[in-house]
């Protein structure tokens, strides 16, 4: 089995063991608050973040930018769904970083 193989029966094994869903992780930096839930693998990363919001109990707005642990920008990606960002290799490990702007002098 290939590596491309092995990372998504991984993903897939994480979601039937947890009724279709696969956990994520989400901190809003501004607050260095995380919150850790499970989305369907058919969710898009759109939908991981409103949920974030949600649960962070933050306002959404225009102007935050949404990054994966170590920098990526997830900007353009925000319409892929979970599974296909995993199948890709793009922020697999589902940490995400939500950043709103900081305040100025």
């Amino acid at each position: 089995m290939n590596t491309d193989d092995q990372a998504l029966d991984e993903f897939e094994d994480e979601a039937n063991r947890n009724e279709g869903k696969v956990e994520v992780k989400v901190t809003y930096v501004n607050t260095s608050e995380t919150v850790d839930f499970r989305v369907p693998g058919g969710a898009t990363l759109n939908d991981v973040f409103n949920e974030a919001y949600g649960l962070l109990t933050e306002p959404r707005r225009d102007t935050d930018k949404f990054f994966c642990k170590g920098g990526l920008d997830l900007k353009p990606y925000l319409q892929d769904t979970i599974k296909e960002l995993h199948r890709r290799k793009i922020c697999p490990k589902r940490q995400y970083d939500i950043a709103g702007e900081t305040g100025g002098a």
